[in-house]
Parts: C-alpha cells; structure tokens; sequence
C-alpha cells in the first residue's frame, strides 16, 4: 500500500503505461439554475457552496471507484475504469450517482439553514471507449466525454440519465426507463437514453427466452429425477457470458414452481463474493428460513458457522418439504464457503444444486465444471441463425432497430449469443455498429486489465487476425521478441484467455491505431507470401492490408509506414486482380486494377503490371477501345508500347501482345522482346496468340500443338493472363483437329477436372467436351453436360459466356440429328452476340441457322476481313438463294466453292460442321450427284477422325435428301 520506499523515498507505483484505450464510463455532474446562483451570492459565499458541492459530489465518486477527471466551473466529471477495468464500472458509476445524491439531501439542510439555498443536480453517466493518459487532470479522451455531457443535460432535476451502453451494463441490477431521445449537438442522430432510480430493475430485465426447447427439456427431467433419489445432486449449466445462462435458470424456476411439494431457492453470486463470503450465505440462509424468519440476538456468526448452518437448513427443509432445489448463477464467482456446500452431508432428503456458469476461460474463476464436482454436464448452444432472426424480431418492440444494413451483418456479430445480439441491436437503435457487446467488452475487458502489456498486445493480434492467424504465426505480426512472445502466450494460457475468441476481439477493439496500423500490414505481408501454397488466403490478404492502409492514413497520415502501407495494399490488389482474372471474373479484375492504380504512385513496374492486367481484362469484359486507350496512356500516345520496358520487361510484354490480338497485326517488337523476357505464363500468351493465328489460316493440328505447349508452361509456372484463353482454345482444337476422338475427348475432360474449382472457365471447357461426348455417341451425356454449362452462364449473369453456351448447344443439337433444336440455338446465339455488340460473330450464326432449316434468311453478311469460315457459309447461303431464285447452276458453283475452301482446312475435326452444311445444302437443292459427294466426304473426315475404326459417323444425319 506505500507509495514510498521508508528508507530512501523512492516511488514504489508501477508507472502507467502513457495511454491506453480502455471502456470507461463517464459521469457528467453540474447544478442546475447554477448561473442565477452564482449571481445572487458573493463570490466568497457562493466559493464555499460549491466547494461542499465538490466534496459531496466528489467524494460519493471516488468512494464509488471513480477517478475525478476535472471540475469545470460547477461541474464535476468522474470517470469508472481508468486505471483499472472492472467489469461492473457501468453499476458502481450509477450507484456513485446515488450516493452523492444522498449526500448533497443531507448537505442541502445545512444550506438552506445557513443560505437559504437548495443544490439540484443533474448526472449524465454515457460508457464508451476513451484512451485514458497519466495525466492527473483531463487524462480521458473520446466522445464518450461529450455523450455524458449532451445527457446530463436532459436529465430531471436530481435525476439520473444514462446513454445506450450504460443501460445494457445496468439494466439488471437498477430500474431504468425510457425517455425522449436527447438531440444532442455534435452528434448525427439524437441519442436514446433512460432515467434510472435506485429501486431493483423489474422482473425480466435480462431479456426474453429464444428457444432452448432440447436443453429445457433435459436439464427438467434431470432435476426432477434428482429429486427422487438421495443425498446431493449437482449439474452444471455452462455457457460463455451472454448465452442465456440466466434466462434458462428463469425457465426452470417458473417450471419447478409449478410442482407440487418441494422448494426451489435461486441465488447469484458476485464478482466480490471471494472478498465477502458470508453475503451470499446469509442471503441462501434467509431464503431458505422463509419470509417471516429474523435473525435471533445480536451475534454474528463466522464463516464456518454460517456454512454448517445453511448445511444444516438445506437437510432440514428436503427432509420436511420435499427435495430443494437450489438455482445458482454466476457460479464462478462463487467463494470456497459457499462452495462446501455442494458436499454431500449425511441426513435430510434430496438436494439439487443446478449451477450456471461460464466456460473454461470465459469469465475467471472456476469454468472448469469439473471443479465443481457437477455429476453431469450441459452447455447452452450458440442460437441457430434462424432462431437469432427470430429474437431481433421479438425485441423489435424495445430495442428499435435501425441499421441500414438488415439485421443479417448483427447475426453474424452476434455468433450466436442472445445477449451480445440484444445489445449489439440496442447500439445499432443509435447508429452504433460496433463488433463488441458491451457486456463482452466489460467483463472481459477486467481480464484483460492485469495483463502485462505484452499478453495484451498478443491477444489483441489474435482478435485482429481472427481466423487468419495462428499462435505460430505471432512471431511475425507481434514484433516481439522470441522470450517475450513465449511469455506473454504462457500468461495468456494461465488466465484461460489463450483461444477465447471474444477476449481476442475485446482486447483488438482496444488497440490504439498505431498498433492496429502495423499488425494489420505484418498480417498482409504474412498472407501474401502463403498465397503460393494456398491461393485462398488472397482475398483475407487483401483486407488486412485495406485495413492497415485505412489506420495508418487516420493514425499518420503522408508517413513513411502510410506509403509502405499503400504500396503493400497495391500489390495486394494486383495479386487479387490476376487471381480474378484466372477464375475468369474479369469484371472484378477491372475495379481490383482501379484501386491498385490509385495507390502505385511513380512506381514505374508497378504501374506496368497494372496496366498489363487492366488491359486484357478490359478485352475480356468487350471494351477494347478502352483497352487501346489505356495501353496508348501508359505508352506515352505511340501506337505500340514504349514506356520503360526494363522497368517491367513482363508487363510491357503482356502489354504488347494484348496491343496486337487488338489490331490483328504483330508489332515488330514483339519477337524481340520475347526472347528476353523471362515470363513462361508470358510466353504462353504468345504462342496462344500463335495458335489463334494458325487456326484462322485453317491449320487447326498446329494451333492444337502451339496450345499445347502454352497450356504445358501455364501447368509448370503457374495460372497467370491468357489462362482462360489456353483452356477455352485447347479444348475448341482438340475437337476441331486431328486427335481421335477417344484420346481427344480424355484429354479435353482432364482439363476441365483441372479447372474445376473455376466455375465459369470449368463451363467454358465443358461447351467443347460435350461435343466430343456427342461425337462419341453419348447424346444424352452431351445434351446435359451442354445445358449444364449454359446454366451456368446464364446463372451467374454472364452474357458472353452464356451466348456462347447457346451456338455450342446448338453444335451439340446438330451432330445429334436435331436440326430444329440446332436451328433454334444458333437464332438464339445470334440475338445473344448483337446485344453484345459481337455483330460478325451474330452473322456467323444467322448463317448457320439458315443452312440447318433454310428458315429466316440472315439479314447481312459479316462485317470486316472474310475467315474460311465466312466465305464458307457465304458460299452455302448464295447457293440456297440461287436455288430460290431457279438458278440451279449458280447454286452447284456456289456449293462446289464452299467445298474447295473447306478442302484446304487442315484438320479432321473442324470439317466436319461445314461439310454437313454443304450436305444439307445439296439435298435442299436437289443436287444428286453434290448430295453423294458430300455424303463421301463426310464419311472420309469422319473415319480419319475416328483414327480408321470404320464406323460411319453417328447422329442420324443420313435422312431424305430434302431434310
């Protein structure tokens, strides 16, 4: 207790630490009409006023556990928590307040005696997080300051008013009732409050029962079972705080008040039932003596006494009465003579101790049920997410709710836990959306106070890493040293919060910003290089270091830690962005790489990366005149990339060859530039934008080799840009080139197992292997694997994917024989591709629905430079208008040139379309000797692609000439 060494008169305090950020609650204290008073009294007189004021005031606080902060003018503010949490600093502020205002009833006798004068006061008490300095005077900062004032304000005269915080930490012990809310200056919304007075809080104050029907029903059966048998039975009710420990002890009682015969006692033990062990004796003792009993005598009797004496009540009452059931709450708190109770004594009937308490490590004392000698066990399980739905609608009535977001982001909050959901609700009435209950953060936030500064500091890194961090990984986000960390885990494993997820967030929720700052960064850098290993760690890698940017740019901003921080959010970014781009989400990879550029600053790699990304997923999203713009910004206006090339070589190779899939013609930097990069996912791309090549010149065997060999250094190094083309292009070549189809369609279906944690490009390999499954005689098999991809696209809103589900459903349709449901596909694709603005490719399946049924003609042909393609259904179309029109010679030249342009295709696969159209085209004709020509051709692809099996190719196609 000395503040002094006796021999040399050095300070023997522990120094505060310089600040802290703690939940205190403020009470905000000024005599009301103090400005007539003062008028009306000489300044000497009226000095002496308020000074018995001060020490009434000041003194209740201050005995009640407050800290005075300061007096300004005639106000007096006090603050619970400063130095030391308590998790009842909330109940003491308000039971200050009462006290001083028993004491200025008393002081105000002398001062109408002497003045003529009666002091009214008003109280304001508001509970917030405020850091707290070593400053003697004004050493709390927070708004929680202001809340208290604006309140004090609207309370009655000698009148207690407390904010939204206070009333959940108090409602249970005082009466607390609802006034108007306060329009308080500084604040955006008025603030709830309520008036308190010292009467006991009515019944039902902790809230209402959401269903526990399984639990009631168990522990009901248990009790009354226990109460047909012998001697002492106990069970243990666990729960972490919050979780309806009390309401389901109510429930019991309500339902053993019921019984016939029989007495059930409830009692709660106290925080400082340890320091006062003979209050909850003597409170058991009266219960059980009934409410006519008074103590005989004067004498007092000790501990041991009173514990033999109850013993004694508690076998005399089940011996005359019936079995007694004894209800007791907050068990941890419970001293070791109240706990001598559960011993079994010899003599009396049935005694059954139902004891609710906390978890191991969630509240002090002895969670450990264990140690209670309970005979059986039962926890309270966390609320379903429907049953919390149904418990923000029940107190809808009291707690209004106003969050802007739905009650979803508050069930979530609330994990389960009725009491943390209620007040978690309650703050969102005030435009409070905090993470913490403040019943969570105030009792756990006593456990949290004797800590060292290092436990503290660690559990507050675990609370700020959540799911994402482990105790092995601290040693990189704590920056502790090794000694230091492995102390701070033991203290925290020995006070039983190591692992208690809500001390961690409590302990996070009061980490000043500095420290929140760079555990948020460290958590990043950590995330980020695990990414490699396991890829879905990104997006947590991504939050963290928003997060981090965020406090470092309020804690200090244009600082050296504010740039590395942004440069670390960037390059965050740009990983989330090509992991968007891998999984084909080439939409999100646009605003990814809009944020990234924000943050990049002059670094020159950086912003080439980024322009590299944003590029192709502009391309991928049908914007390529954006694209073309943005590559000509970051190349300084020239039509090809110029921007330092050494300060990305990767980048501005991407760059380039996006630059030159967009203007359909090679920048002759490119193969330059190629054998220096060192970028194998790069390279790729440009043997893919070889194979794209290769394939319009009609050699689909090489563009199907060239594939290959991209998609074999995308396997080696890594997903990057032009994954999806490699496995969108592979998969069209192995159906349109030589491969068998057996070997062919093995081969397409491992890569789409490849792809199968990416849905859209899993869809978009699947569209080629169901014409491969067709090809091999599994109509069904195609049918369903086509629609489920198109389900897919159109599922998730992705309208070129889905427009090219329907042209490939509309192949599958016609390699089947069904060429109205083929018909129907392709007019379906056509209106998907010119709503998308992709008029040449809408053509193209006009065209192609026209062969199939000669039904609407194509209203024009494709724009832009001719394909084989297009000259091939060009051909087809003018010979079936020849034929319209009675020129039957005109349409055999017309058919004749189509079938020279698919003659110098190279590839089994991709000539098997075009030359069943020339075979319908023939037999809608007339054209006998074209139609056996056809037919002979047909057969011939299809047994060189059937790699010479001799089967004739499947489908059903050898129908009447005219079909």
């Amino acid at each position: 207790m000395a503040m002094f060494c006796m021999y040399c008169g050095g300070g023997l305090a522990q120094a505060r630490e310089p600040s802290r950020l703690r939940l205190v609650t403020v009470v905000f204290c000024d005599i009301s009409g103090s400005t007539q008073l003062a008028e009306r009294f000489d300044p000497q007189v009226w000095h002496g006023i308020l000074e018995a004021y001060f020490a009434e005031v000041g003194g209740a606080l201050t005995a009640a556990g407050g800290r005075l902060e300061k007096f300004i003018g005639d106000a007096v503010v006090g603050v619970f928590g400063a130095d030391l949490a308590g998790e009842d600093d909330a109940v003491r502020a308000v039971e200050g307040a009462f006290a001083a205002l028993e004491r200025l009833a008393g002081r105000n006798a002398d001062l109408a005696g002497r003045h003529g004068v009666r002091l009214s006061v008003r109280f304001g008490i508001a509970s917030g997080r405020a850091v707290t300095t070593d400053r003697e005077s004004s050493f709390a900062v927070g708004s929680v300051m202001n809340r208290a004032a604006r309140l004090q304000g609207a309370a009655p005269a000698d009148g207690v008013v407390v904010d939204v915080r206070t009333w959940l930490l108090v409602r249970d012990r005082v009466r607390c009732e609802a006034v108007p809310p306060v329009a308080a200056k500084g604040f955006d919304r008025p603030l709830r409050a309520w008036v308190t007075t010292r009467r006991r809080a009515a019944d039902g104050a902790q809230g209402v029962f959401v269903n526990q029907t399984a639990l009631m029903t168990r522990l009901r059966s248990d009790v009354l079972a226990a109460g047909t048998g012998e001697g002492v039975t106990v069970l243990a009710l666990l729960g972490e705080m919050g979780s309806g420990k009390s309401r389901v002890l109510d429930r019991l009682a309500d339902e053993l008040a019921r019984r016939p015969g029989g007495r059930t006692v409830r009692v709660g033990c106290r925080p400082d039932d340890r320091d006062h062990e003979l209050a909850r004796l003597d409170q058991l003792r009266r219960e059980l003596a009934g409410p006519g009993a008074q103590r005989r005598g004067g004498a007092v009797p000790s501990v041991r006494e009173l514990v033999w004496q109850v013993g004694r009540s508690l076998a005399a009452v089940s011996a005359g009465e019936g079995p007694v059931v004894v209800l007791v709450d907050d068990f941890q708190h419970a001293s070791p003579a109240f706990r001598e109770l559960l011993r079994p004594v010899p003599g009396g009937g049935p005694r059954v101790f139902v004891l609710a308490g906390r978890d191991a490590g969630d509240g002090g004392g002895a969670g450990d049920a264990t140690g209670w000698g309970a005979d059986r066990t039962y926890r309270v399980p966390p609320l379903t997410d429907a049953d919390a739905q149904t418990l923000l609608e029940v107190i809808g009535g009291d707690v209004a709710l106003h969050s802007a977001t739905g009650a979803a982001p508050l069930v979530r909050r609330g994990g389960g836990n009725p009491l943390f959901l209620e007040q978690l609700a309650a703050l969102a009435g005030d435009g409070i959306t905090d993470e913490i209950a403040p019943s969570a953060e105030a009792v756990l936030g006593a456990r949290i106070e004797p800590l060292s500064a290092s436990a503290r500091h660690v559990l507050a890194c675990l609370g700020a890493g959540g799911q994402g961090v482990a105790p092995g990984d601290l040693d990189a986000v704590c920056d502790l040293r090794e000694a230091e960390l492995h102390a701070a885990l033991e203290e925290l494993d020995s006070a039983g919060l190591l692992g208690n997820r809500i001390a961690a967030e409590v302990a996070y929720a009061q980490m000043v910003l500095g420290d929140r700052a760079k555990v948020h960064v460290a958590l990043a850098e950590g995330l980020l290089r695990a990414v490699q290993d396991d890829p879905t760690v990104l997006d947590l890698a991504v939050l963290h270091a928003v997060r981090g940017l965020g406090f470092w740019r309020e804690f200090d901003p244009g600082s050296a830690g504010t740039r590395a921080a942004g440069e670390l959010t960037a390059r965050s970014l740009v990983a989330a962005a090509r992991q968007a781009i891998a999984r084909s989400e080439v939409a999100r990879a646009v605003e990814l790489c809009g944020r990234a550029l924000a943050l990049a600053g002059g670094d020159a790699a950086l912003t080439l990366e980024i322009a590299a990304l944003d590029t192709y997923a502009l391309v991928a999203t049908g914007r390529p005149d954006a694209a073309l713009a943005r590559i000509a910004e970051v190349s300084g206006g020239a039509a090809t990339v110029s921007a330092d090339v050494s300060a990305n070589v990767s980048a501005a190779f991407h760059l380039l060859v996006t630059e030159t899939v967009l203007r359909d013609r090679e920048s002759p930097r490119l193969r330059a530039l190629a054998a220096s990069v060192d970028d194998p996912t790069a390279l790729a791309r440009l043997e893919t934008w070889d194979g794209l090549r290769a394939a319009r010149a009609g050699d689909y065997p090489r563009a199907e080799e060239l594939l290959e060999s991209a998609h074999g250094r995308m396997r080696r190094f890594g997903m990057g840009l032009g994954t999806a083309e490699v496995y969108g292009n592979l998969s069209l070549f192995l159906v349109y080139g030589d491969t068998p189809v057996t070997a062919a369609l093995g081969r397409c279906l491992a890569l789409r197992d490849e792809v199968a944690d990416a849905p859209l490009l899993h869809a978009v390999v699947s569209c080629s292997a169901a014409m491969l499954v067709q090809l091999s005689g599994d109509a069904e098999g195609a049918r369903a694997m086509a629609a489920e991809a198109y389900g897919v696209f159109d599922g998730m809103g992705h309208e070129a994917g889905r427009a090219g589900a329907l042209e490939f459903r509309g192949h599958v349709a016609e390699l089947a024989g069904d060429l109205p449901g083929a018909a129907g596909h392709a007019r379906a694709a056509a209106r998907a591709y010119e709503e998308l603005g992709a008029d040449r490719t809408a053509a193209h399946c006009a065209m192609r629905a026209y062969v199939l049924d000669g039904g609407e003609p194509p209203r024009r042909r494709p724009d832009g430079q001719d394909s084989w393609e297009t000259r091939v259904l060009q051909e087809q179309v003018a010979a079936l208008r020849a034929h319209a029109a009675g020129e039957a010679e005109t349409a055999g030249a017309r058919l004749d040139r189509a079938f020279e342009e698919i003659g110098r295709i190279r590839g089994d696969g991709v000539r098997l379309l075009p030359l069943l159209g020339c075979l319908r085209v023939a037999g809608r004709i007339g054209d006998e000797v074209r139609y056996r020509r056809m037919r002979r051709a047909v057969d011939e692809a299809w047994r060189r692609r059937d790699a010479g099996s001799g089967g004739s190719f499947p489908g059903g196609l050898w129908g009447t000439r005219g079909a």
